[in-house]
């Protein structure tokens, strides 16, 4: 977590890429994949802790990920513990909101949701 990746002063959650420990300065990586985590547990958070989660990632994660170099692999990780994502933000399901955010702020950004269905875990790219 907060990893340091090259060319950015931002810190991700997964960064995945070659180390670099430049003389006197702290250590980077060099990023192949940078993806950052989210988590809508079934127990734990309140309904606001959830709405803040949800704007984390239009506003931080997506914003964070739009500056890095295309030549890298984008990602937003979800996990979905109750289906917080098939509820509404503004009159429109959350995942359609946060795919549209997607395309309007960091395209080419790829979303793995992993979520419950019938007791069991799925999970899709979009």
């Amino acid at each position: 977590l907060d990893t340091r990746v090259n060319g950015s002063n931002d810190k991700y959650d997964v960064v995945v890429g070659e180390i670099q420990y430049p003389d006197n300065e702290k250590a980077y990586v060099n990023p192949n994949i940078i993806a950052e985590v989210k988590i809508f547990p079934r127990v734990g958070f309140t309904p606001q802790q959830h709405n803040v989660h949800f704007h984390h990632i239009i506003d931080d994660d997506l914003r964070k990920l739009s500056y890095i170099n295309n030549d890298v692999e984008k990602a937003i990780i979800i996990l979905d513990g109750f289906g917080y994502l098939n509820g509404r933000h503004q009159g429109i399901i959350r995942l359609d909101f946060l795919k549209g955010k997607r395309e309007e702020i960091a395209n080419g950004t790829k979303i793995y949701l992993m979520r419950i269905d019938n007791d069991r875990w799925t999970y899709e790219i979009i």
